[in-house]
């Protein structure tokens, strides 16, 4: 298993390997502009809050629930 920072922003890498997912994928979601948590700091610079992506996947696993 891949270790993400435990404080500050996490990269794109780090959200994949925290998600268990590619790097395409998360990619995928902040293009397509479907509520995934992101900054962006400059032209072609992004960061991931841990705490923001957390709470997301919390939504989409509750969204689910009857």
């Amino acid at each position: 298993m891949a270790a993400v920072p435990a404080s500050g922003f996490w990269t794109a890498d780090d959200v994949a390997a925290y998600l268990k997912v590619s790097s395409a994928w998360v990619w995928k979601q902040v293009r397509s502009n479907t509520g995934f948590p992101f900054v962006k700091l400059g032209t072609r610079n992004y960061r991931f809050d841990p705490v923001k992506v957390r709470a997301w996947v919390d939504r989409q696993s509750s969204e689910g629930q009857p």
